[in-house]
This record gives structure tokens, sequence and C-alpha cells, in this order.
């Protein structure tokens, strides 16, 4: 559990900083300073500018490519120490430096990757604060774990700026009555860091409880979505939320971006704008043809325990004898109707059908009179051509 005397005031400078400048307080997520500006700033952040495969995009379900060869990814289930801190962008997860590694295999990946720390990006109000969008879409929050290959580089820095570096998983956030477990624990001491810089020794954490109760998924290729907006990351969405209390964001939302002499403004509505998606492939294992996704979907309508509404892109299924940690989501398909649905209409009365007799009456069949043709011969005239010319790249020929 955390105590407030581990409370702790930091600075640290950014990973991509040059010797002697701190370039972690050049920038924010609104005015001159804000994501527009980010590669104007420092040279070093050219490709928030200047990049073709940025994070974070609209998910369109209607691109959505279904991939038979995306196997589910596994987190290992291990349980960690870590810090707490409002870095004074957001607040962030580290573990622990001597913590045992927790590792992110399969699924889009070819190697091994080490979570290193978690961040968490929410908004001022329900309808915006995640990064990702769905359908266009918002969520009133989005919890991003990093890691980085721990097989081929020494640590996330060195991995940050190379190739299969790094892997974000994108953990969708949604307000509930009930709060997810893990979630609630990590949080555990958030009213002790209000202030930017300020950070507090983090309960012990299962990292895997975070991951929502599904094998489905999303993934793309893209960046960092903070300065320098290396695109060397690995997105998996899973298609499930997390589900967060409105105590709690009422919580995330007091705290400051500032320390507590100048509190400056408040951390929320700490997300980058969606980026171009420049017709990169999205891949998913949600695979509609399939039996099971037909069952959910016949118990999307015909259920009588079914209560069918909409949330962003996802359509739920929750059966009124779940709790809320086993709702189903399911992406938008055309199937699904944008309407609610109400069970106790489904009834159909059956009614006898009155078969009548149809009179049949003959057709008339009258002959056709067939007349001869009177062909005339035609007079044949010999035409002069004149030189032919190009002309750009249509060929014609000049009248005389």
């Amino acid at each position: 559990m955390y105590n407030k005397a581990n409370v702790s005031m930091r600075q640290g400078p950014s990973s991509s900083s040059p010797p002697g400048i701190d370039w972690s307080q050049w920038w924010t997520y609104g005015g001159i300073s804000g994501p527009r500006f980010w590669g104007v700033i420092n040279p070093a952040w050219g490709m928030c500018r200047e990049g073709r495969r940025q994070s974070p995009i609209n998910i369109d379900p209607k691109t959505l490519l279904f991939d038979p060869n995306l196997s589910p990814f596994t987190l290992d289930k291990v349980t960690g120490g870590g810090e707490l801190l409002n870095t004074g962008h957001s607040v962030e997860w580290r573990a622990a430096h001597n913590a045992q590694a927790i590792n992110v295999t399969g699924g889009p990946l070819s190697y091994a990757y080490t979570i290193t720390h978690a961040r968490l990006h929410f908004g001022e109000r329900d309808q915006q604060g995640s990064e990702h969008l769905l359908d266009n879409k918002a969520f009133p929050a989005e919890l991003q774990l990093y890691g980085y290959n721990s097989q081929l580089y020494r640590n996330f820095s060195q991995a940050s700026a190379q190739v299969y570096g790094v892997v974000g998983i994108a953990l969708l956030i949604q307000v509930g009555e009930r709060m997810t477990p893990e979630l609630r624990v990590l949080l555990e001491g958030i009213d002790i860091i209000t202030y930017g810089g300020s950070s507090v020794t983090a309960a012990s954490l299962v990292v895997n409880g975070l991951l929502p109760t599904t094998e489905h998924y999303l993934t793309y290729e893209g960046s960092l979505t903070e300065p320098a907006c290396h695109e060397t990351v690995t997105w998996i969405i899973p298609n499930k939320p997390l589900y967060i209390n409105v105590a709690m964001m009422r919580q995330l939302r007091a705290l400051r971006q500032g320390n507590s002499t100048l509190a400056n403004a408040p951390l929320s509505n700490n997300f980058r704008p969606v980026q171009t998606a420049h017709h990169r492939t999205i891949r998913t294992n949600i695979n509609f043809t399939n039996k099971q996704s037909m069952l959910l979907l016949r118990m999307l309508v015909f259920s009588d325990k079914t209560r069918y509404d909409r949330s962003d892109m996802f359509y739920k299924i929750r059966d009124e004898s779940q709790t809320e940690d086993q709702r189903i989501f399911l992406p938008n398909a055309e199937v699904c109707h944008r309407r609610a649905f109400d069970p106790a209409q489904t009834h159909v009365e059956m009614r006898p059908v009155e078969m009548r007799p149809v009179e049949m009456r003959p057709v008339e069949m009258r002959p056709v009179e067939m007349r001869p043709v009177e062909m005339r011969p035609v007079e044949m005239r010999p035409v002069e051509m004149a030189s032919s010319k190009v002309h750009g790249h249509a060929f014609y020929v000049e009248e005389v």
C-alpha cells in the first residue's frame, strides 16, 4: 500500500533531450506548445509533424481486415511493485527497477516485450479523453501499457527509436457503476499526487489483471503519442473496455499540471488528436462469419434476457444475470441495427391465409405480317487522305 511518507517531487528530463536541456517542460497538450507545434519546438521531434505512421488514429470498423493468423497475445501473471507519478502531462505508473520482468508475447508480436510503464489519458468530460477513437467516438479515458523489445534492446529509451522497439496496449475505459478491480489498485494514492512532479509508492499490482477478459483485439503499426513521436510502436487494442466509477473520475479531474505554488491548468484533456491513417492496415482476429460470432449476434437480437444499447462503436450484449465486468462488447457490423430492440415485441401471431383460385384465360395470338425490305446499292467513293499528324497523345487524320 502507498504511504504519504513516500511522496516525492521530481522533474526528470525527456529521454530524447540533448544534454543541458529539459525538453519535457517545453511541450503540452494545448496552446503554442501543443501537438500542432511539437515538430517545430525541437528538431529531434520532426517525426511529430512529418511522420506517415503517427498515432493515435480513428478506428473505422468498415476498414478492419480479418487476419486468421492473429493468435491471442499473453501477458505474464506477475505481481510487481512500482511508482505512481503526476508527470505534469499524465498520470503514470512505472514498474520498479528490481521487480520481476513482466513480458508480453504472441499475437502480432515476433519478440518478447517487457512492460516498463503505463500512462493514463482522460478528459474533463465523459465525451472525450481517449486518444484512439472508435468509429469517430471517444471514451472518457484510455490506459496505455508500454513495453520495449527486450530481446533486441537494453531499455525503453533505446528501443523507442528502433524498429520493432515498442508495444503499446491501449485499454479503453468506460464509466460504470463498478470499477475494474486492478484499475482501482493502480490508482490507489491518486489523491496524494495532486500536483505535477509528485509521486507515491504504488500498491503491488498484477498488470495482467488490467486486461479485459477477451481474446479479441485490433492491431496496427503506429507511433508514440508524445514527443518524439517515433514510429516504432505495434499497437494492440482489446475489444472490451475497462470500467472506472464516477468518484475516481472526479479525483482524476482534480489533478493539476503545475506544482503547489503554481498549480496551473488541470491535467485532464491530456490526449493527442487523431492522426491521418494514410491507408494503414488495421488487422483484427474478430471473424463475424464463424458460428460463435453469429450466435452472439442472434443473442443480440432474439434473447429475451438481453438488453441492447449502443456505446460508441461497440454494441453490447448484457445478460441481466451477469455482473458489470461480464458485459460482452462487439464491434460495429452492418447486421446490427442502430436502434433499441424490445424483446417483448418479438412474438409473431400466425394467421391462416385464405387461398383463392386464379382464373386462367387463353391469350389470343395474332399473326405478324412480314414485308420484304427493298435493298438499294451504295455508291462507293474514294477518300483522299492527307498526311497524318500526332497531336499530344491523340492520333488524328486531317481532312482535305
